[in-house]
Formats: structure tokens, C-alpha cells, sequence
């Protein structure tokens, strides 16, 4: 009898403290969220109205720019990529009038539901205080200049953090529609950029070979039949993109990467790479040779991530590239110990880490320098934080929990 008495303090003790965490979070959360939305809103004014603070003002422009003129005179088509983004917002001008501050909150609408559901990634992993870290997730530093306008980059993270999410609801109930709801997010945000066109791609397969197994034989089981359907559906779909849609603006990209159509790669990349800027990278991708491209990427990759070396860095812009370079190595190493020491199989980092190299690697195949390569780096930087949370969670160093008080003052009792 006297065994089991510290069992059931334990249980009510940490029953307690579970309470007690939740109505803290309920009363800390908008003490978080509402900050953060009036630093966006002050950086959307100022973009707006004042002066430009944006980190791609060409892109931000250009997009505010054609938006205004399909508004005056263009008309709704099948395009994909910059081109759809520009009737996006074009729509939204149609509406409610051609002002950069109101297209921007479209924008901040949407990484406010990424950062909801990043928390939620976070309570998956059993992170405490995960509110705390949506203050990083919505102010970092180089997303700030580029969420506040009418850049795409806030609506790519939603759709990455959706689709990661459902990813893992899938893992662990098993459940295709949420593998279903992952798909339809991805081909979503095909529109939005050739990027998430390209990550479609993988997704499809990764979720049909790798994710979608069961104990079952799969003949009787239900995921042998949608496994199926998908590859019918995918079937079907890359006989119709080809044959249809061909002249599609902004599906070039996709079409050149399903018909391994290397020419148009490189003209694309030595287009890009031929203007001589500071931050332009010293490598790029080599397609002479199978093996002439694996080691011209694995270089592009590493300097994708981590360029500006700090022995590169000459200006303010470039130490804080820098940073964000060894901010990526370590979150890298995280990952790792993660994934290696992981004991949850039901939550497991696997499709994360899948999401991050996938995403990544299309980002760093299409990127010349460490400019444009930061603005790529702010859709994954959130999936570091999320290594450096859970790294912050399971690490064994001394804490003191509120759970072990409550179960010392109950055993007192």
C-alpha cells in the first residue's frame, strides 16, 4: 500500500500541474501574439507609407506594380508562380482598392496561422512555454522586412508549416485524409512558387512509399487503395500538365525537372549567375555528368546554407548572413541528435527533416547568391527553431519543474 501512495500523488501532482500549465499558456498566449502583430503592423506602415524597409524591394515592387495594372486591365488565366501571385493580389485590389499596406495584412494573416500551428507542432513534441517561441518564429529579423509587404514568403512558410503538420497527424493516426490534406497544401502553394511545384514531386512519393504503411496486408487495408488512386491521379496529372499546359506561364520549371530537360536548367542558372554581384556564390551546378552534378550540389548546398563564411563577411549585412549561417549548422546538428536519440516514434522528426532537405535542396539548385538565398532561408529558418525547442526540452542539464514541486508539496501533504 505505502508503495503505491507516491504513484498517486505523482499522478495527481503532474494531472495538476498539466492544469496549471494550460491556464497559464491561455493567459500568456496573447501576451505574445498581440506584441508581435503590433511590431508587424508597424513594420507594414512603415514599408508602406513611409520608407522602404523591404529586403527584396525589387520582387516586393515588381509584384505591387503588376498587381495595380491586372487590376486596371487584366483578366483571370490558368498561371502559376509570380504570375498567379500577381492575380492573387490583383483580386484582393479588386475588392478592396490597390493599397500596398492592405496587401501586406494579407500576408501577416497568414504567418500568424503559421505561427498557430507551429506552436502546435511544438505541443506535438511536448515543448513547454511553446508560446515563448513564437516570438522568434514572427519577429526574425530577416523575415521582418520581407512578411511586412507584398512578398510571397509568408504564404510559402503557412503552407510548409501546414503541410508538416498534417504530416504528423498522419504518422500518428494513421489517418489518409490528413496525408490527403498535406497534398492538396502542396499543390496550393505550387501556384504561389515553382518551388512547392517541384516539392509536390517528392511529397508524392515520400507519402505513398515511406508514409503510407501498415501492419495490414495492404490489399485489405484501406491505404492500399488510396495508395493506388494517387498514383493513377499522379499518372493522369503529369500526362495532362504535359499535353495541356505546356505553354503555362510559370510551369516551365516543373516541366523541365519531370522531362529532365538539363538545357533549360542551365541556361536558367547561368542567366542568374552572369550578373556580377558581391554576393554572387563561386560555384553552380554542373550538368555534364551524373557525378559532375552530385558534387557541384553537395558545394552548392553548403553554401546555400551557410554562405557568407564568416572569413567572407565585409559589411553589417554580411556578419549578420554569417550568423544566420552558423544559427543553420547548429540547428543542423540538432536535427541530428534529435532524430538519432528520437524515442516517440509517433512524433518523430523524420518528415520535418525530409521537408527541410527537400525544400532546401530545390531552394539551393535555383540560387546564386547569398541574397536571395537569405530571403529563401527565412520559409525554413521555423523548422530550426523547432530543433532548438525540442533540443531545449530533452536536454538532460539541471531544471527545476514546476511538476516536481507540486509533487514534493503533495507528498508534504
Amino acid at each position: 500500500m505505502r508503495e503505491n501512495i507516491p504513484r498517486i500523488d505523482q499522478n495527481w501532482a503532474t494531472q495538476d500541474a498539466f492544469v496549471f500549465e494550460r491556464h497559464r499558456a491561455k493567459m500568456v498566449r496573447p501576451l505574445v501574439y498581440l506584441p508581435c502583430l503590433f511590431m508587424l503592423e508597424f513594420f507594414c506602415f512603415v514599408n508602406s507609407f513611409i520608407f522602404d524597409l523591404k529586403g527584396a524591394s525589387i520582387d516586393a515592387g515588381r509584384f505591387q506594380d503588376y498587381a495595380i495594372e491586372w487590376v486596371q486591365s487584366g483578366r483571370l488565366e490558368f498561371v502559376v508562380d509570380a504570375a498567379f501571385y500577381i492575380q492573387f493580389l490583383g483580386v484582393i485590389y479588386k475588392f478592396f482598392g490597390p493599397n500596398e499596406f492592405l496587401g501586406a495584412q494579407f500576408g501577416v494573416i497568414s504567418l500568424f496561422v503559421a505561427a498557430i500551428y507551429f506552436e502546435k507542432i511544438l505541443l506535438l513534441f511536448d515543448v513547454r512555454r511553446s508560446y515563448l517561441w513564437v516570438i522568434p518564429f514572427l519577429l526574425w529579423p530577416s523575415l521582418l522586412p520581407r512578411a511586412t509587404t507584398t512578398m510571397r514568403e509568408p504564404y510559402l512558410i503557412m503552407f510548409l508549416v501546414l503541410i508538416s503538420y498534417n504530416m504528423m497527424l498522419f504518422e500518428l493516426h494513421k489517418d489518409p485524409r490528413k496525408a490527403i490534406n498535406a497534398l492538396v497544401l502542396a499543390l496550393v502553394s505550387a501556384f504561389f512558387h515553382k518551388a512547392f511545384a517541384v516539392l509536390l514531386i517528392f511529397l508524392l512519393p515520400y507519402i505513398i512509399f515511406v508514409k503510407m504503411s501498415s501492419r495490414l496486408v495492404f490489399y485489405r487495408s484501406k491505404i492500399f487503395y488510396v495508395r493506388v488512386v494517387i498514383i493513377v491521379m499522379l499518372m493522369l496529372l503529369i500526362v495532362k500538365i504535359v499535353s495541356d499546359f505546356s505553354d503555362v506561364r510559370g510551369l516551365q520549371p516543373f516541366l523541365a525537372l519531370t522531362s529532365v530537360d538539363t538545357e533549360y536548367m542551365e541556361s536558367v542558372l547561368a542567366s542568374k549567375s552572369s550578373k556580377d554581384f558581391r554576393t554572387t556564390y563561386d560555384v553552380i551546378l554542373n550538368f555534364t555528368s551524373p557525378l559532375s552534378f552530385l558534387i557541384s550540389f553537395f558545394q552548392v548546398f553548403i553554401y546555400y546554407e551557410f554562405s557568407p563564411f564568416p572569413w567572407m563577411a565585409r559589411t553589417g549585412y554580411d556578419i549578420y548572413a554569417s550568423l544566420e549561417g552558423v544559427f543553420r549548422f547548429v540547428g543542423f546538428v540538432v536535427l541530428f541528435n534529435i532524430w538519432k536519440n528520437q524515442k516517440k516514434p509517433q512524433y518523430n522528426i523524420n518528415t520535418i527533416i525530409f521537408l527541410l532537405f527537400i525544400i532546401s535542396a530545390i531552394w539551393a539548385s535555383g540560387t546564386v547568391n547569398y541574397g536571395t538565398a537569405s530571403r529563401h532561408h527565412t520559409t525554413t529558418n521555423w523548422i530550426f527553431l523547432i530543433a532548438y525547442a525540442v533540443g531545449s526540452a530533452q536536454a538532460t542539464w539541471p531544471r527545476i519543474h514546476f511538476s516536481k514541486r507540486v509533487i514534493k508539496i503533495g507528498r508534504n501533504d
